[in-house]
């Protein structure tokens, strides 16, 4: 499992209803495997910048300040 202390990240893996198990691991878009955060503190932090470009790509939505996100090289695309 990587180690991004204090970083957010992004999932294409569905949330469970009811939120993750305690021990859940999850890969992020920058194929990193991490322990998801729910807490309200996680939305105040830094968001990874490979899973931040990857989700603007998925999403179709240009990212402020650059005319067309590519996939980091890190997801093989």
């Amino acid at each position: 499992m990587g180690s991004c202390w204090h970083q957010r990240h992004a999932t294409p893996d569905q949330r469970p209803a009811g939120g993750w198990p305690e021990d859940a691991e999850v890969t992020a878009l920058c194929n990193r495997r991490i322990r998801p955060e729910s807490g309200e503190l996680a939305w105040l932090w830094p968001t990874c910048p490979e899973c931040d470009v990857a989700a603007h790509v998925l999403a179709g939505a240009p990212m402020v300040g650059s005319r067309r996100p590519t996939m980091p090289n890190s997801l093989g695309a």
